[in-house]
């Protein structure tokens, strides 16, 4: 259907009847599909996938295709060989200025998706609205726990993280809890450790009286979700 309307009216017609399509896919199972946004100069839908990874920001030049990219403000960009391999092979794609790498919808068709394709930054986006966004740069997603939490616990268990981080495991099990009424619990390991690298987490935390260890970020994690719950309790 967009293939028929990107050769009867062209690419903005086109991308404009996806975007339409794509309001209807709100199943928790067919989000991924959401990230198929785009309809290329051939009449394809494809999904951008962003090209910067968790490292140290660091600027980039590939005169080999004629490319600088300045470093970004918190992340890493990938490899110099990456972005070659993707101009060659006529992936490599750029949204307002920046690079991204072009995947096709066509090409998934054959296989389903499966229903553990959560992004990785889907784990930055859940602490960004709880004001955290800067840092933990690895959060697991939410969605992502919630679903092996559901998958094989009943009620009354026990959930252990041994590498608790950012605290994303607590934040699934509360709510969890919250939507099918079980009683579980969860128990977090993270070992003390100084934060070096990150002046915004270290002031962050040291502004709600923590110090400056990776372990704090799920107390103050915990902390938020616990205000915000009880906020909630009280409107209601």
């Amino acid at each position: 259907m967009v293939k028929s309307e990107f050769k009867k009216n062209g690419i903005i017609s086109a991308n404009s009847l996806l975007k339409n399509k794509l309001k209807y896919y709100n199943d928790e199972m067919l989000r991924w599909i959401k990230n198929y946004s785009i309809v290329d100069e051939n009449g394809d839908i494809c999904f951008a996938k962003d090209l910067s990874t968790p490292s140290r920001p660091h600027d980039l030049d590939i005169p080999e295709i004629n490319i600088h990219l300045p470093a970004l403000k918190t992340r890493g960009w990938s490899s110099k060989e990456k972005f070659i391999q993707l101009y060659h092979e006529n992936k490599l794609i750029f949204k307002d200025g920046r690079p991204y790498e072009k995947h096709l919808l066509i090409d998934s068709k054959d296989s389903a998706m499966s229903i553990l394709n959560f992004y990785s930054r889907q784990g930055k986006h859940d602490l960004e609205k709880l004001g955290l966004g800067h840092m933990f740069k690895t959060a697991k997603p939410v969605q992502m726990i919630k679903y092996f939490i559901k998958l094989c616990t009943s009620d009354d268990d026990v959930v252990m993280d041994y590498f608790a981080g950012s605290g994303t495991t607590a934040q699934a099990v509360i709510e969890c809890n919250l939507e099918d009424g079980y009683n579980r619990c969860f128990l977090l390991c993270q070992i003390v450790k100084p934060i070096k690298n990150n002046p915004e987490a270290i002031q962050t935390l040291l502004k709600y009286g923590y110090t400056a260890t990776i372990d704090n970020i799920a107390r103050l994690r915990l902390e938020i979700l616990d205000n915000r719950h009880q906020y909630e309790q009280v409107q209601q």
